[in-house]
């Protein structure tokens, strides 16, 4: 792309992103007079954080990693992509810079300087106010959410195994991808038709750089030729390796220097068995090779690529599931609703009872099957072992049985899609959010009611239910799974229903007792030990609720269950269905992300 053509593509993407209007066409010759362009490499430094902010930037092909400062180490923040903006704030408020961006790969950008800016502002302030309004709608956003923006376009698919056919595995991936962007699928054969085979190499770049301007991804399939894959890799945003899972993981079998230096991230496709009930053997790739993500995949199920796509081209939609003990009965009839609707969720979460119901949709299971299970534990009888109250009111081994007996040995890593839960770790008094190990462990942590259930002994720590620091976990999903889109379940009620309690100021167990059982004596009315202490635990989520996490998310669904007891398990019909209309209800005027 020569200097004229990015200027050109920078002022069009101005245009498109809202900066400036395309009808004012004197504001945007001036504008092409000023813009410097610039090609940073791969690793290259853009901005320093710190350093005096001089000039904005905007991004024509390419892609920027931001980091900021913490602790004394470096943490990455966000990622910027062809037709975004980075550095406008610097020119704003003359401040230093307020984070570091480096070069994930080859990129090129056009500059406008601080003297170009103010000239603009001085002669076209009537231009500058669009771009005003889409500088403070951006910061907005920023502050209503935690998602990153990841406008991925490039992606090199590289096989790393020999039982993998890579043209199926292309084929499936394009036909996952097609409904969601316009793609093209660059080999070295296909570029070699185009240019020939002695093309030299800045016609090379070009022909990718314009690539990307003519198609929303490219896939680039790597070779064993390894200039070929080097110029893939300089040119993509992230690396996939293609693995047979059934195979044992070698490192040596792979140059990792040489892509680690030029990927900006490496994500893994495991290919397992079409008749595998869940992805076995993921544990041991994840040990081997330092991936950011991992996808389950099975060539006879179409679901799995579908879940790749949403994932790679921003349109994923995640789950968030939260606590409520008996309440959380009501995310089966979500599940249902979803089910009916025919809206795949690509990742899901919860904390508590939510982090139960979130588990069986992660194992794949339909609505009648999880109703089938919830039938057979939906009983008090088959939850609660009373036991000595030195602990808690619980032994905990009834509720150990059930997560065993539903999860058996599956470990997250190896569901279908993406799965976590959150759990409170006393020992270390912070949220413990789980992405790894045995399932039922982590379910059976996240769901450790204190009082109710016993703790979970995890490695040292003592381990109970993660509602005390973290009930609605919805800025997990964002920060940890990524999630494009989310929708929210809170089954904790904002208000409880006024009860007609009419104890004092000293409440004896004995004259509650009394009350039930001789006919003469006036009942005492106060609240139970299970229903206090479950409702404690909702009090955070409450406050949390109230406060931010009702706006980060793209749909929230509140069912209406404050006429049910937390603790009662056995109201599990009446629970399922109400979740079920309110999720119909909700889903019957609300777009999914995907057709938006």
């Amino acid at each position: 792309m020569t200097n004229q053509s990015i200027i050109r593509e920078a002022i069009r993407l101005l245009v498109v992103a809202g900066f400036f209007t395309a009808d004012d066409e004197e504001s945007l010759a001036e504008l092409a007079t000023m813009l410097e362009p610039m090609v940073i490499a791969s690793g290259q430094t853009l901005m320093e954080q710190g350093e005096p902010g001089d000039s904005m930037y905007v991004v024509v092909s390419g892609r920027l990693q931001v980091y900021v400062r913490r602790d004394e180490e470096e943490v990455l923040v966000g990622e910027v992509g062809r037709g975004e903006v980075v550095g406008e704030m610097a020119l704003l408020t003359s401040e230093p810079r307020s984070a570091t961006v480096r070069a994930v790969r080859d990129t090129q950008v056009a500059r406008l300087s601080q003297d170009g800016f103010e000239r603009l502002m001085l002669q076209h302030p009537q231009a500058m106010r669009g771009m005003m309004r889409t500088i403070v709608e951006r910061f907005r956003r920023l502050l209503r959410s935690p998602r990153l923006e990841r406008r991925l376009q490039t992606l090199v698919a590289l096989p790393i195994t020999e039982g993998v056919s890579l043209p199926d595995f292309l084929a499936k991936f394009e036909t996952a991808l097609a409904p969601l962007a316009k793609t093209f699928v660059c080999t070295q054969e296909r570029m070699a038709q185009t240019l020939g085979s002695d093309s030299p190499a800045h016609a090379m770049v070009s022909w990718m750089n314009d690539l990307e301007l003519n198609y929303e991804f490219v896939l680039y399939v790597a070779s064993e030729d390894p200039l070929w894959l080097e110029r893939c890799l300089r040119q993509a945003d992230r690396l996939l390796l293609v693995a047979n899972a059934s195979e044992q993981p070698r490192r040596e079998r792979l140059n990792e220097d040489q892509w680690r230096e030029v990927a900006g991230r490496v994500d893994l496709a495991l290919i397992h068995p079409d008749d595998a009930d869940q992805g076995r053997g993921a544990s041991a790739w994840l040990d081997a090779f330092d991936v950011k993500e991992h996808f389950n995949l099975r060539m006879g199920d179409d679901i799995g690529f579908r879940h790749m796509a949403r994932r790679f081209t921003g349109n994923s939609l995640g789950l968030v599931f939260g606590g409520g003990s008996a309440r959380g009965y009501a995310h089966v009839g979500v599940l249902r609703a979803l089910e009916e609707s025919g809206i795949e969720i690509d990742m899901i979460g919860g904390t508590s009872m939510g982090a139960m119901m979130a588990a069986v949709s992660a194992m794949n299971w339909d609505y009648e099957e999880i109703r089938r299970h919830v039938a057979v534990f939906g009983s008090n009888k088959r939850v609660f072992d009373y036991t000595l109250p030195l602990t808690s009111l619980t032994a905990g081994g009834k509720v150990t049985y059930m997560t065993k007996t539903l999860f058996g040995d599956v470990q997250i890593e190896e569901l279908w899609r993406p799965f976590f839960c959150v759990s409170t770790n006393l020992s270390q008094a912070e949220p413990m959010v789980h992405t790894r190990g045995p399932l039922w462990k982590a379910v059976r942590s996240s769901i450790a009611i204190p009082g109710v259930f016993s703790p979970v002994l995890y490695e040292g720590d003592v381990l109970v239910d993660g509602g005390i620091m973290n009930n609605l976990p919805v800025d997990v999903m964002y920060e940890q799974l990524g999630a494009d889109a989310v929708i929210t379940v809170n089954v904790s009620p904002l208000q409880t229903r006024p009860r007609n309690y009419n104890f004092g100021d000293r409440v004896s167990g004995w004259r509650i007792l009394w009350g039930r059982l001789i006919p003469f004596v006036k009942p005492l009315r106060a609240p139970s030990l299970m229903g206090t202490l479950m409702r404690s635990l909702e009090l955070n989520s409450v406050y949390r609720v109230k406060q931010e996490m009702l706006g980060m998310s793209d749909l929230v669904l509140l069912p209406d269950l404050r006429d049910f007891s937390p603790g009662n398990f056995s109201e599990y019909e009446e629970i399922i269905e109400i979740g079920y209309r309110t999720a119909m209800d909700a889903l019957a005027s609300w777009t999914p992300p995907v057709a938006r």
